[in-house]
């Protein structure tokens, strides 16, 4: 990582570990030991799901869990690929800086991982003197715990992104940023660069309907880039969902995909770490899930990108 990276990924710590430590205490107000251990048991229960590739219920109490251990490496995951994408000479001005305006339509966005990764690429490419004039992110997803909570987070790194001085490029990227978390959304203009992505959506339970949806949102937008992640071990899963995978109109990027961000992330492991409290009220399961430290690194990903021809 370079600075700004440095700097860029210690104000995202910060963010999360605010906003996780805000939904920890508000959740727990009020709740006996007993009580407090049963929800936190559901949470780490139902986010042990994503270990088995099957979909939590992703509900008030388990968003902030996911917050603090699964969105860290999301965000990662997605400024990785699209910095990868646009270092690539022969794509790379085509499909991020030829009219210098974005529109990402994020299907399944969860905690707003997308928007961040288009953040952060935004800021290194104004850097770099390129010419970035706006960016829409769209942003949809069943699960309104999920979106709130990504909400809450972005609100939060805006107000730290703005008092780190070392950051002004990351701060006017955020500003040139427009979201849209709520229906209905605008339509794309007729100079905006189109990316559609799906990171992480698609399960066993939801692929056809998640197939459906993406194949209607490509035909009608006809992006020049789309993303598609899955874990590793539903490869199969992604390439199904996937309306670029097997259309002759896309071809498949060579990918090079290094994790830019790297180590951990002590302001959101200590957040974390403060719900143990006295840990005489918590069994060993949550107290050894609590405990870990959350890291920037991904595992076992399967990465889809591509590219109109």
């Amino acid at each position: 990582m370079n600075e700004n990276q440095e700097r860029a990924a210690a104000v995202l710590d910060k963010a999360i570990a605010d906003v996780a430590r805000e939904e920890f205490n508000h959740l727990i107000q009020n709740l006996s030991d007993s009580e407090k251990m049963n929800k936190i048991g559901y949470a780490i229960d139902e986010l042990d799901k994503l270990r088995q590739v099957a979909m939590p219920e992703y509900d008030e109490w388990v968003a902030p869990f996911y917050l603090s251990w699964h969105q860290p490496r999301q965000i990662n995951l997605t400024y990785s690929m699209i910095t990868d994408i646009i270092d690539e000479e022969s794509v790379g001005k085509e499909i991020f800086t030829a009219t210098g305006r974005l529109y990402v339509v994020d299907f399944g966005c969860g905690a707003l991982a997308m928007q961040f990764g288009v953040a952060l690429a935004i800021a290194d490419a104004l850097q770099k003197n390129q010419k970035i004039h706006s960016a829409c992110v769209v942003s949809y997803d069943e699960s309104e715990s999920m979106a709130n909570i990504g909400k809450k987070v972005w609100k939060q790194f805006q107000s730290e992104v703005r008092k780190d001085a070392g950051l002004p490029y990351l701060e006017k990227a955020c500003e040139l940023i427009e979201t849209q978390a709520d229906r209905p959304f605008r339509n794309p203009q007729n100079n905006e660069i189109i990316w559609i992505s799906a990171i992480h959506s698609a399960f066993s339970a939801n692929k056809d309907k998640i197939k459906g949806t993406l194949a209607r949102l490509t035909d009608a937008l006809r992006p020049s880039v789309g993303f598609v992640t899955s874990p590793i071990v539903r490869a199969d899963v992604a390439d199904f969902v996937s309306p670029f995978y097997h259309n002759g109109e896309y071809k498949e990027h060579e990918q090079n995909i290094h994790s830019i961000f790297r180590g951990e992330l002590p302001e959101t492991t200590k957040a974390r770490t403060e719900l143990l409290g006295s840990p005489k009220w918590i069994d060993a399961k949550i107290i050894n899930y609590l405990e870990n430290s959350v890291t920037w690194e991904w595992r076992s990903v399967v990465i889809r990108i591509h590219t109109r021809r």
